[in-house]
């Protein structure tokens, strides 16, 4: 592939281009995106982007811009700065152009992310970059650095500022924001940058005032300079630790942003913003921000919201108003529970209400979980206050109604539903749900603590009414919950009356009542012995195997064995006698295979023989070489009964091999992935065999973890390429483990950095490829073709890639907005949304909730609970 001739013509590249909107086979786009990939990295690619930049279509123009960020780069250092500086201008008339012909905003954010990256690696050439870029726009001319006068009143300026020039500024400042929070700003390669972007502080702010104010400005534009601002917030709490001119700076536009929060149009923007801000920075907010918050909680707007939220509204706009909810009751705890002022009350009594929230914990609620987490939060601070001082007594008095009420909420929230209900959850939604049980038991263990003995009486009488009423859900609940306090009230004689009454009650003879249900000839039925008759001489090959592996399991090291890190790592040399008896076993294992090949058991059996060894430092007779383990496992078909179990013993095997011997095993890493691969090449399709496919992407994914080098290094290339699209086909498809495993191996593949240059540029060149596909395949799961319970292990490679590639953005919009996203109901907007939150989150766990939101939002209302 390496060896064709790249395209000369224009049109010819043109035509490459509009190909990746067209439906292909993988292996189509994958050569085509290799083609491409090697025109953006070769000499003619400057001069190729600036004609793609002048061709109409706007997917043309589109990679024309990319071309310029990967030159950028990749090749900044090869710019003098005479070509830097006429790279500039020439990067300003294009989006100035773009703007006056009102191309796509597609094309409009990528030549700002390429100004942004501009400003990355020459930001020495313009240092009041964002002023340079305001005049440009306001006089409609691209200016060179240097040439103007940098005393001209900004005021003045921003009267010839249309909201469209407003909008291109603010692009071009998130972009700049979002790469430099991403980026080691300590690097040598990186010196000046944090002073230029402290020197644009100033200039930005003033533009995010303007965009705020203006009357003139769309309701888009306002909520991207929001957006622009959580970036600068990233941005300040990253070196904060620096200089404080940027908080002080930021800090007076805040009040707007709380204002903007009432705004039907901004809500999501400022909420979202304030959220992060009261969570992670809450210095930033002075007190008269503080007050403006509480008055807002005591609004008809905010009541409105919030009565929808409690009675089961689970939009991301509802759910997003008692996240800052929460944010505010974290950052001013010590305020709400030593100031017993009417509108504190009100906010507890808010605060506190979120528990009884519609709906049930995870499975429809998620709210619920923080709010637990807050509580138990708040009972702590209370229970660790000095109970001899004047102000604890106030603060228990103020506060005990509140936990008294919060904790009557919880234990109601975690009543099981009706047991067909309950499976037809997803496994991840039930796991979350029992997750938020225990939530509830800290909760109740820090009650404890703070008021010791009532609470046991609580759950005691609740167990007596549930048991008398036979409300067999809550009596459950109510002994889960008393369960739960065990441990904290053991000690306790106080609470023996209590649990005497719950012990002496009718409670666990009404239990032992249901013996009568079965009837007892049906428990008394044997089974009947409808086995068939097996050959006597496989009874006894398994036998000699089960042997062969209770004499492998006694021979291994104690668990607690202690190694001697002083001593030579090299095992002992082996004896005669001792590799005699290798041979032997080897021996027994070979002929019992080949005369019951057909075997299951014997299969697992042998396996088990084998592994025993693998856990081993020193010499035993089933400790047997690298080079013995790889011939047993080469012999091995896709035809081979249980053929996944002896993929999965590799597995263990790979995960053996000592690091300082990896790189004396690199045959045999390769013998081993090219035999996997192989197996997975013989299946007619990857949804054929799923144990021998998961297995198999399981064994990979611990190879290239292990060894890199041999990875990718693996001869022929085109088995690595196979696997690459393997296991994105893997992806697309439904089987769950399968699916699981090949999101773990790009997880793993993404984040993988070669000890070497040479390493790193190889993987570096397979990304660019493989990149675009991948984003591919997570924006069709994510779009609606996974399951729910399947978008927290599809979320993973996407944060590493969006960690490790700058060109993330790029191909995640790309996927998206390709002819195999399977969705209708989302809108390009919300697709470009989805990416911005995806991006600005850097990797962060909160990407598995905005993961969920677009999926239920590509699903559609009927889905959200089905799947």
């Amino acid at each position: 592939m390496q060896d064709e001739l790249l395209p000369s013509e224009i049109e010819q590249v043109e035509s490459l281009i509009l190909s990746l909107y067209e439906p292909a086979s993988p292996s189509t786009i994958s050569k085509t995106q290799s083609t491409l990939s090697r025109l953006q990295s070769s000499p003619q690619a400057w001069s190729l982007a600036h004609h793609l930049l002048g061709r109409p279509d706007e997917k043309v123009k589109f990679f024309g811009a990319l071309t310029i960020i990967v030159k950028l780069n990749t090749e900044n250092a090869s710019l003098s700065d005479s070509d830097a500086i006429e790279l500039l201008v020439s990067l300003l008339e294009w989006y100035l152009g773009a703007l006056q012909q009102k191309t796509g905003l597609l094309v409009v954010r990528k030549l700002a992310s390429a100004l942004a990256t501009y400003f990355i690696y020459f930001h020495r050439l313009c240092n009041r970059y964002i002023f340079h870029l305001l005049v440009s726009l306001a006089s409609n001319r691209a200016w060179q650095p240097g040439t103007i006068d940098e005393s001209v009143d900004f005021n003045a300026i921003s009267e010839r500022l249309t909201g469209v020039h407003l909008h291109a500024a603010i692009l071009v400042i998130s972009n700049i924001l979002e790469d430099v929070t991403r980026i080691d700003l300590n690097a040598a390669s990186n010196v000046g940058l944090y002073d230029s972007v402290l020197a644009n502080t100033s200039d930005s702010v003033a533009l995010i005032a303007m965009c705020m104010s203006r009357d003139d400005v769309s309701p888009e534009v306002k909520q991207d300079a929001l957006r622009c601002l959580q970036s600068w917030v990233s941005f300040a709490q990253k070196t904060s630790a620096r200089n404080s001119y940027i908080a002080d700076s930021l800090r007076p536009l805040i009040g707007g942003s709380i204002n903007a929060l009432m705004v039907e149009e901004l809500y999501n923007a400022a909420a979202e913003l304030l959220i992060d801000v009261l969570f992670n920075w809450p210095s930033l907010l002075t007190e008269h921000h503080y007050t403006m918050l509480a008055n807002i909680f005591d609004t008809p707007w905010f009541q409105h919201r919030y009565d929808q939220l409690i009675q089961g509204d689970v939009d991301f706009e509802s759910t997003q108003l008692g996240y800052v909810l929460l944010a505010f009751g974290e950052a001013r705890v010590e305020v709400l529970i030593q100031n017993d002022h009417e509108q504190n009350k009100n906010i507890l009594s808010s605060l506190c209400g979120l528990l009884a929230a519609d709906g049930y914990p995870v499975a429809e609620n998620k709210i619920f979980v923080p709010a637990i987490e807050f509580w138990s939060t708040l009972t702590e601070s209370v229970s660790d206050m000095d109970p001899e001082s004047t102000s604890a007594s106030s603060v228990t008095a103020i506060t005990i109604p509140y936990i008294f009420q919060a904790t009557s909420h919880a234990w109601k929230k975690i009543i099981y539903p009706p047991a067909d209900e309950f499976h037809s959850w997803d496994s991840g939604d039930r796991a979350g749900f029992n997750d938020a049980r225990k939530d509830v038991v800290d909760l109740l263990q820090a009650v404890y603590a703070l008021i010791g003995p009532r609470l046991v009486e609580t759950f005691s009488s609740l167990i007596l009414s549930t048991l008398a009423s036979s409300s067999w859900l809550e009596l459950e609940s109510a002994i889960f919950c008393l369960g739960g306090l065990a441990d904290c009230s053991r000690e306790d004689p106080r609470c023996d009356d209590f649990l005497a009454a719950v012990f002496s009650s009718p409670l666990f003879s009404v239990l032992r009542s249901a013996q009568k249900n079965i009837p007892a000839r049906q428990m008394e039925l044997p089974c009947s012995d409808i086995l068939p008759e097996e050959h006597v001489g496989l009874h006894v090959a398994l036998r000699a195997l089960r042997c062969l592996a209770s004499m492998g399991k006694g021979l291994q090291s104690p668990p607690d064995f202690s190694i001697d890190l002083e001593t030579d790592s090299n095992q002992k040399a082996k004896t005669p006698k001792l590799i005699h008896i290798q041979e032997q076993i080897i021996r027994i294992i070979v002929e019992v295979q080949n005369v019951y090949s057909g075997s299951s058991e014997v299969t697992e059996l042998i396996c088990s023989v084998l592994r025993s060894g693998f856990s081993e430092s020193e010499p035993g007779p089933f400790v047997l070489t690298p080079e013995d383990i790889v011939r047993f496992l080469v012999g091995h078909s896709k035809d081979t009964p249980r053929i996944g179990i002896v993929v999965s013993m590799a597995c263990s095997f790979i995960s053996s091999l000592p690091p300082q011997m990896l790189g004396e095993y690199q045959k045999i890493l390769s013998d081993v992935l090219s035999w996997v691969i192989g197996l997975l090449k013989q299946l007619p399709e990857p949804g054929a065999e799923p144990e021998l496919v998961q297995n198999g992407i399981d064994l990979v994914s611990r190879l290239l973890t292990r060894s890199p080098s041999a990875f990718i290094s693996l001869e022929p290339s085109d088995a690595i390429e196979f696997f690459f699209l393997f296991t994105l086909q893997v992806m697309d498809g439904k089987e769950p483990l399968p699916k699981a495993a090949a999101a773990e191996f790009w997880t793993a593949f993404v984040g993988t950095r070669g000890d070497d240059t040479v390493l790193q540029e190889t993987f570096k060149r397979a990304m660019d490829t493989l990149g675009p596909l991948l984003a591919q395949s997570l924006a069709r799961n994510i779009g609606g073709n996974a399951l729910r319970s399947e978008l927290d292990r599809l979320s993973e490679p996407l944060r590493k890639l969006v960690v490790n590639y700058p060109m993330s953005r790029e191909w995640l919009q790309s996927g998206l907005d390709h002819p195999s996203f399977p969705s209708q109901r989302v809108a390009p907007e919300q697709k470009s949304l989805f990416v911005k939150k995806v991006i600005s989150l850097r990797g962060s766990r909160a990407t598995n909730q905005v993961v969920r939101d677009f999926w239920l939002t590509a699903r559609g209302a009927n889905f959200a609970y089905a799947s």
